[in-house]
């Protein structure tokens, strides 16, 4: 009975022995498996639509809001244009704690976090960002304080994770700012004051 069971486990260990050394045959020739390359975030972007959010209304004010931090703030998302030549237009309301020192360093922000995605989509040719509110009282909320204007030709050379409120003039495609924020922006922005020449203002259109 011993030698009985004895044979029958010692033909299993070959049986095991016999299948493990077909496996690693297997194996070594890469029969059987499929190669796979580790996903480094090294590669150029290139855009799909379709594995995207759709490019609508909705889309771009739920953006706006997450960004913005408050839905009473955001005044419109809207997209107008057709197939390669889309333009997105954000109009946000300036926040009421925000003083004038720090309204470029908002824009800034809002447009990194929303223009960086926007140019994945191919037919976004330009995004514009326009913020409200001369002063931080609700009365100038519909007057200019801030506009920007980024096409795609100046999106492609901006690194969105430097972009900042002592840079944005210069990489922008257009740069607007009302003279009476610009003056209290360079002595109230402290460190983010920007360099001498580097903001200019251009009609808002």
């Amino acid at each position: 009975m011993k030698n009985s069971a004895r044979s029958t486990f010692n033909a299993l260990l070959s049986i095991a022995a016999a299948s493990s050394l077909v496996l690693l045959i297997l194996v070594m020739s890469g029969c059987g498996t499929e190669e796979k390359t580790a996903d480094t975030g090294t590669e150029p972007f290139v855009a799909e639509t379709t594995s995207q959010k759709p490019l609508n209304q909705q889309f771009l004010y739920e953006m706006a809001v997450k960004r913005i931090g408050d839905p009473n703030l955001v005044r419109t998302a809207s997209i107008s244009g057709e197939g390669s030549d889309k333009v997105v237009t954000f109009e946000v309301v300036r926040p009421a704690v925000c003083h004038d020192g720090a309204v470029v360093g908002t824009v800034s922000t809002f447009s990194q976090k929303t223009m960086s995605s926007l140019f994945k989509y191919p037919e976004v040719s330009r995004v514009d960002v326009v913020l409200y509110g001369t002063t931080q009282d609700a009365s100038s909320n519909n007057e200019v304080a801030v506009k920007v204007t980024v096409d795609r030709n100046s999106a492609q050379k901006i690194d969105w994770f430097a972009l900042s409120d002592t840079n944005l003039a210069d990489l922008v495609t257009t740069f607007y700012i009302d003279p009476r924020i610009q003056a209290n922006w360079q002595v109230d922005g402290g460190g983010s004051t920007p360099r001498t020449g580097t903001t200019a203002t251009v009609p808002v259109t």
